[in-house]
């Protein structure tokens, strides 16, 4: 195989012991950073520029496109989000704790942005209302939470269909960043270019519920 060596290949060399415990996680790892690539380009969020395993979990590098902050464009960014969780559910049958835990984690962050579509975008449940600052209190309201758990399940399940429709893709990528731990550049580009941008899916996506609808009409 023609390639430049890399980290793995150092490792090799020099004795490094990975065991079946290490592999399992940096399998899952894997599946999940190329889970958010896979989807992050196809709902042409912007092109992704890098993506790592690292020991303490995976990073994946996107330079985020302008795009005119409709409400399909808060949808696709929840659903990028969604997707490493997607990703593990769809080739391991079960998801880990890996997408929460902090705020700044992919759950934090997805759950945040659905409950700004209500509370600051003026793009939900509430019209052309600015409420403040989404926060983890507007959660205690059972319609709200309702709501925003809904969302999360919508980009979701966009997430999973779109890794359906690409998960040769996806392995294929997984292995591959297990191998170097590090996927970039022209090789990067070369495995995503068979990744078919399709955000018409978005519309059905981001049908809100009847009442929002309502509200967000003027009278």
């Amino acid at each position: 195989q023609n390639r430049m060596p890399g980290l793995h290949d150092l490792r090799t060399l020099i004795g490094y012991s990975h065991t079946e415990a290490d592999q399992a996680l940096d399998w899952r790892i894997a599946l999940h950073e190329c889970g958010h690539a896979i989807v992050a380009t196809a709902l042409a969020l912007g092109p992704v520029t890098r993506i790592m395993l690292e020991p303490l979990g995976g990073e994946t590098v996107t330079q985020n496109r302008r795009n005119q902050s409709l409400l399909r464009d808060v949808h696709a960014e929840i659903a990028c989000l969604m997707a490493g969780r997607a990703a593990e559910r769809l080739v391991l049958g079960e998801i880990s704790a890996g997408a929460g835990g902090s705020r700044r984690s992919d759950l934090a962050r997805a759950t945040n942005m659905a409950l700004q579509i209500d509370h600051q975008l003026g793009l939900g449940a509430y019209g052309p209302v600015y409420r403040g600052d989404a926060d983890g209190l507007a959660l205690h309201d059972p319609a709200q939470r309702q709501r925003v758990q809904q969302r999360l399940l919508n980009a979701e399940a966009l997430a999973t269909g779109i890794l359906q429709r690409h998960q040769p893709e996806l392995e294929a990528m997984a292995k591959a960043l297990m191998e170097d731990r590090e996927l970039v550049g022209a090789r990067l580009e070369k495995m995503l270019e068979s990744i078919k941008q399709d955000t018409g899916i978005l519309e059905v996506s981001t049908r809100e519920t009847a009442n929002d609808k309502e509200t967000n009409q003027p009278r």
